[in-house]
């Protein structure tokens, strides 16, 4: 009883898979959380990248500071609303848009 209930399902997921036609690649997608690593695979930082009106951005969401660098460090280099606030959380990727591929 339980052999053919298998051999069902797999007979319904294979003709459901032979319907859905051929697959596509996706478009590649920038949306997402990812990791900033060095040549030795040390990583440095998490970002969390975002679409917001029609653009991308990307924020610090977690940082791995190495031993005796600050903590909590804040943009002394950043202008505007940004300086001197915490890098952790700062949107530091602002108005990149998607470049159309050439293929």
């Amino acid at each position: 009883m339980r052999l053919k209930f298998l051999t069902g399902i797999v007979a319904s997921l294979a003709a459901a898979l032979a319907y859905a036609g051929p697959l596509r690649a996706a478009e590649p997608f920038a949306v997402g959380l990812w990791e900033q690593a060095d040549e030795n695979g040390r990583v440095g930082g998490w970002f969390l990248l975002f679409e917001h009106d029609g653009t991308y951005e990307g924020a610090i969401a977690k940082m791995f500071p190495k031993p005796g660098e600050d903590s909590h460090p804040i943009c002394t280099n950043c202008s505007g609303d940004q300086k001197n606030a915490p890098s952790l959380g700062l949107t530091i990727i602002k108005g990149m848009q998607r470049k159309a591929s050439s293929t």
